[in-house]
């Protein structure tokens, strides 16, 4: 886990309030992994076909639905 790219931040008007926000060094890091990273997915999903899109967003989909049920049916309190 890299250490110093977030840091947190409490609101003096209210104390309540935190805000998570990058640092000067994540949001260099942010720049060159994760945007570099979107490039690439951006270029790879360019290369399916519209089929090739549903099919994977159905899936996903899929997917997300049943690990919702998972999780709702392992922590409904009994």
């Amino acid at each position: 886990m890299m250490k110093g790219i977030i840091k947190l931040i409490i609101l003096e008007n209210n104390q309540r309030i935190r805000q998570i926000v990058l640092t000067e060094e994540g949001d260099t890091f942010s720049r060159k992994y994760l945007d570099v990273t979107q490039e690439i997915e951006e270029k790879v999903w360019g290369t399916l076909t519209s089929e090739e899109h549903r099919a994977l967003v159905n899936t996903l989909n899929r997917m997300n639905q049943m690990l919702r049920q998972e999780i709702e049916s392992r922590y409904k309190t009994k």
